[in-house]
């Protein structure tokens, strides 16, 4: 009886070992660090665009302002 919990010991023992020391092995933890770096450069890259677009979009307002204050200027002087 003894013999036979030292077998399957020595069993499940070289079974684990076999299982973690194969090359093929994902790694959980470095896929996850992966993951979540590529999601970090994504949210970079998208808060990156949008700040242009806030500032292109800023910019095209005071445009629009600005146009719309002289044509309220010229059509002042004109009427008088």
């Amino acid at each position: 009886m003894k013999n036979l919990r030292i077998l399957a010991l020595a069993l499940a023992s070289a079974a684990m070992l076999a299982a973690c020391s194969g090359t093929n092995s994902t790694n959980a933890a470095s896929d996850a660090a992966s993951a979540a770096t590529d999601a970090s450069e994504a949210a970079v890259s998208v808060e990156a665009v949008a700040s242009d677009a806030m500032s292109e979009a800023s910019e095209a307002a005071d445009a629009a302002s600005d146009a719309a204050s002289d044509a309220a200027s010229m059509a002042a002087s004109e009427s008088n």
